[in-house]
């Protein structure tokens, strides 16, 4: 299968990072082609896995949650064009995909997301 993963980030560090990447890792070495859509990445090397940098409008100065809104904004946009046969999304975004999965907090993500 073409399996579309997105997420800000994806590492061996962290919470949601780690998860997609060892989904991502795991899928392709089981023959799946694994496409990883993110703002960075890391700890990648020598992995059956594509990469494709997922950029934004440059906001200086705005936190963190802002950087991520701003990512999945443009996300969607990222991988239009591809054929997959699963799009799977950690976080939230506006766009449809297959598969989303909200790690974390939701009543965080609300005050986030809510004005």
């Amino acid at each position: 299968m073409k399996i579309a993963m997105v997420t800000y980030e994806c590492s061996r560090r962290g919470g949601v990072e780690r998860v997609v990447f060892e989904l991502s890792r795991r899928f392709a070495r089981r023959g799946h082609e694994v496409h990883v859509f993110a703002h960075q990445w890391f700890d990648m090397e020598g992995e059956a896995v594509q990469f494709h940098r997922v950029g934004g409008i440059p906001m200086p100065g705005l936190g963190l949650s802002s950087r991520i809104l701003n990512f999945f904004f443009f996300s969607g946009w990222a991988i239009r064009g591809h054929a997959f046969d699963i799009t799977h999304c950690h976080l939230y975004s506006h766009h449809r995909y297959d598969v989303v999965t909200c790690h974390g907090n939701p009543a965080g993500w609300a005050a986030v997301m809510l004005p």
